[in-house]
C-alpha cells in the first residue's frame, strides 16, 4: 500500500504540478491525484480485512459496536468506521503510473500492485447472479501491468529488468500476464537494442529472441501469430544491423498484415490504441534507419499502416505516446551524459592542480 510518506507527499506536490502550465489546472490535477491515491489505498485496505470485519467497519449502523470492541487490524492499528471507497478506475491507475518521476516512486507503486494482484472483483448481471470479469475476476489487467513496465523502462532499463523479474514471480493464480504483455517486453527490448547497439555487444538480436521464448510461453502465445510481437522483432533486427540475416519476423509480419491492419473506431479513448500505435510508430522510424537499407519489403509493409497511424493521431492530439516518452527519455539521458562528460573534461587533473598550487606559492 502506498503510504503517506514525506516523499510521496512531495511527489504529488511537484510531479503533477510541473506538468501543467496553469497554476489553477495544476492545483486541480494535484488534488485529483491525491484523491485517487487515497481511494487506491482505501480499496487495498478494504480487501485486507476479513469478511468478518468489513460489515462492522463499512456499515454506518455498526459504528458504535465497532468502537466498543477496541479491535485492531493486521498492522495493530485501531479499526475505525470507514466509508466504502468503491473500485478505483483502472484508467486513472494507468494515468497515475504514467506520472511517476523516480525509481523510488515506481517501487512504492509496485508494493500497491503486489496487493492489487491478490484482489478479486465481480459484477452482477441483470438477473442478479454474479459473474467474473473478463480477466477471471482480477482487479489488475494487462494494460496496468504494461504501463508499469513501460514507466520502469522510461526511467531506467535496469529498473525495467528488476520489475520484469517481479512480474514473472507473481503467483500463477494472481498473474494477469497476456499476449499484450509479451508484446510489450519485446517492444522494450527492441528499444534497449536501439540505444545500446553496437556499443554493448551483449545486447543483440539473437540474445533477445532467446529471452523472448520464455515470455511467449508464459502468455501461451504463438510467436508467428502476433502482429505487434513480430513488429518489435523487426525493429530489433534493424537496430542490431541484422535485418537481412534475421528476416523471419519480417516475413511473418508481412504475411500477417497483408489482409489485416488495425482500424480505429472514432471517438475512442486514445489509450486503447497507445500500445499498437507506439510499436507501429517505432517500426516506421526503424524502416527509415540506415541499417534498414531502404528494404523494399519493410517500406511497403509500413505503408499499410498509414491510415491507422493518421487516425490514431487524430485521437491522440497532444498526449505523448509511450514511444514518444521513450524517445524523450533517451534524449534526456544523452544530454545528462554529455553534461557529465563535459564537466569531467573541464576539471583539472590532480597533477595539474598540484603544479598550479606550486606556482601560486612561488
Amino acid at each position: 500500500m502506498l503510504r503517506q510518506s514525506a516523499h510521496v507527499r512531495r511527489f504529488f506536490a511537484t510531479s503533477a504540478i510541473s506538468r501543467n502550465s496553469s497554476s489553477s489546472s495544476s492545483s486541480s490535477k494535484s488534488s485529483s491525484l491525491y484523491a485517487f491515491k487515497s481511494q487506491l489505498d482505501d480499496y487495498i485496505y478494504y480487501h485486507s480485512l476479513s469478511s468478518q470485519w468489513r460489515p462492522l467497519v463499512y456499515r454506518q449502523r455498526n459504528a458504535e459496536v465497532l468502537t466498543s470492541l477496541n479491535a485492531v487490524d493486521k498492522k495493530n492499528n485501531p479499526l475505525t468506521p470507514r466509508q466504502y471507497p468503491g473500485v478505483p478506475s483502472k484508467k486513472k491507475l494507468i494515468k497515475f503510473i504514467s506520472l511517476l518521476l523516480t525509481a523510488e516512486e515506481v517501487k512504492l507503486v509496485r508494493s500497491s500492485l503486489e496487493e492489487l494482484s491478490k484482489i478479486r472483483i465481480s459484477s452482477k448481471t441483470r438477473k442478479g447472479s454474479t459473474k467474473k470479469d473478463s480477466n477471471k475476476g482480477k482487479y489488475l489487467d494487462p494494460s496496468v501491468l504494461n504501463e508499469f513496465l513501460y514507466k520502469s523502462y522510461e526511467l531506467d532499463s535496469k529498473l525495467f529488468t528488476e520489475n520484469l523479474v517481479w512480474a514473472d514471480q507473481i503467483r500463477e493464480e494472481d498473474s494477469v500476464w497476456s499476449v499484450k504483455n509479451t508484446e510489450a517486453v519485446a517492444f522494450v527490448r527492441s528499444m534497449i537494442i536501439k540505444t545500446s547497439f553496437p556499443a554493448n555487444p551483449e545486447v543483440n538480436f539473437q540474445t533477445m529472441v532467446e529471452k523472448m521464448k520464455h515470455w511467449a510461453a508464459k502468455a501461451e502465445m504463438s510467436e508467428t501469430g502476433s502482429i505487434l510481437y513480430n513488429a518489435s522483432l523487426v525493429v530489433a533486427s534493424v537496430y542490431s544491423n541484422s535485418l537481412k540475416e534475421n528476416s523471419t519476423a519480417l516475413n511473418h509480419l508481412d504475411a500477417l498484415t497483408k489482409n489485416k491492419v488495425y482500424t480505429v473506431k472514432p471517438q475512442t479513448d486514445y489509450l486503447q490504441y497507445d500500445h499498437a500505435y507506439s510499436i507501429i510508430s517505432a517500426l516506421k522510424d526503424a524502416s527509415k534507419h540506415e541499417y534498414a537499407e531502404n528494404n523494399a519489403q519493410l517500406l511497403e509493409l509500413v505503408s499499410r499502416w498509414s491510415t491507422f497511424l493518421a487516425d490514431v493521431e487524430n485521437l491522440k492530439q497532444n498526449t505523448p505516446s509511450t514511444y514518444e516518452r521513450f524517445l524523450s527519455a533517451e534524449e534526456g539521458k544523452r544530454a545528462a551524459a554529455a553534461t557529465a562528460t563535459a564537466g569531467a573534461a573541464a576539471e583539472p587533473a590532480p597533477e595539474q592542480e598540484s603544479a598550479d598550487a606550486a606556482k601560486a606559492q612561488q
